[in-house]
């Protein structure tokens, strides 16, 4: 996966949003207006997490191709005695093809994390917003207001459904970084494997059947990863597609509570 992080809408554009807002005469209550304008800085960024983890599982799908065209060209010329010029050059683009996949995999990683930071803040969102709720229900009974009250166990009750939700993401986004995190590990570590097989076949050419067999072993096992990889990123898109989903239901829930 290669999709990059959407970061949620700063203050600057929460007040700019509020402000237009209020000058285009919508009357509804500063916690609700904020709460639409929190839905629709989701919304956004679920959009464009699909559209960019779409663009990630084509550029995996594209990379494990590249690599498996470049190690069935390693073995052709292997098996039909090329020259070491040819192989050489092979072995030097499947090297730069491994540099270049690790590298775009740690920036997965981090981009993982990224994630599970981002999905904390929203639960930490969700329990400031149930323990705000729970206070205006506390302070409509003091001052007698009923109507009030009554919509703020309404919106409680909406609130804690979306700490249901947001944990469930947050829950998902660790799963997603430990697995990314794991498969970076062991790519890592098979990269490290085959440059040490290859030392043994240069020191020793005359019998290199059994490592050619490791070798294969461990090509074998790159693309295998390289495929989950492509699998974290359609549940990536899987998940951004049922919180887009989840804010739109949100959405149509502030709008009937403003009416």
């Amino acid at each position: 996966m290669k999709s990059i992080s959407c970061r949620p809408p700063t203050l600057h554009w929460l007040f700019l949003l509020a402000g237009l807002a209020y000058f285009a005469g919508f009357q509804v209550s500063p916690v609700l207006a904020a709460d639409e304008i929190r839905n629709a800085g989701e919304k956004h960024q679920d959009r464009q997490g699909i559209q960019q983890a779409k663009i990630g599982v084509a550029d995996d799908r594209a990379d494990v191709d590249r690599l498996s065209d470049l190690i069935i060209r390693w073995n052709d010329l292997r098996s039909n005695g090329a020259s070491e010029i040819e192989l050489a050059m092979v072995r030097r683009e499947i090297s730069d093809e491994l540099r270049r996949d690790i590298k775009e995999t740690s920036v997965q990683v981090a981009q993982a994390a990224t994630e599970t930071r981002q999905s904390q803040r929203e639960v930490r969102s969700d329990h400031r917003e149930i323990r705000r709720d729970h206070n205006t229900i506390i302070e409509a009974k003091i001052t007698g207001q009923p109507a009030n009250m009554a919509s703020t166990r309404f919106r409680m009750r909406d609130d804690r459904r979306d700490r249901r939700d947001d944990w469930r993401d947050l829950k998902d986004d660790q799963h997603d970084q430990q697995a990314a995190t794991q498969l970076l590990e062991r790519k890592k570590q098979i990269a490290k494997e085959l440059a040490s097989v290859q030392r043994q076949l240069d020191q020793n050419p005359s019998e290199p059947e059994t490592l050619w067999s490791q070798q294969d072993d461990l090509f074998e096992e790159y693309l295998t990863l390289s495929k989950q990889e492509i699998e974290l990123g359609i549940r990536e898109i899987q998940e951004d597609r049922r919180e887009l989903r989840e804010d739109r239901r949100e959405t149509r829930e502030d709008r009937r509570q403003s009416e």
